[in-house]
């Protein structure tokens, strides 16, 4: 699930002028996906093991995760009481 809303995020920010809101999202921007099933020969144990690296975020190094422009990380009392920060940012921050 990250790799795909990261990859959106990072698609809607080079490409659009989308403004990102909320916290970084939980994933290197560069990294390797696509799994694949690996089973070892003599003690067969199933594991996966992603084979194709992806740089999302070319040019910029490797950074450590795509970070939003407008930093709103939620808060208890706002969890507790059902409300969402990030929506609430938004929409105090429209036209």
């Amino acid at each position: 699930m990250f790799s795909a809303a990261m990859t959106n995020a990072a698609d809607l920010s080079l490409q659009t002028n989308a403004t990102l809101v909320g916290e970084p999202i939980g994933e290197r921007p560069n990294s390797y996906q696509e799994p694949k099933r690996l089973i070892l020969t003599n003690s067969h144990p199933r594991h996966d093991v992603s084979v194709a690296y992806y740089q999302t975020l070319s040019g910029l190094g490797d950074p450590d995760a795509l970070h939003p422009d407008m930093s709103c990380p939620p808060t208890w009392d706002a969890l507790s009481k059902g409300i969402d920060d990030e929506l609430e940012f938004v929409r105090s921050s429209g036209p």
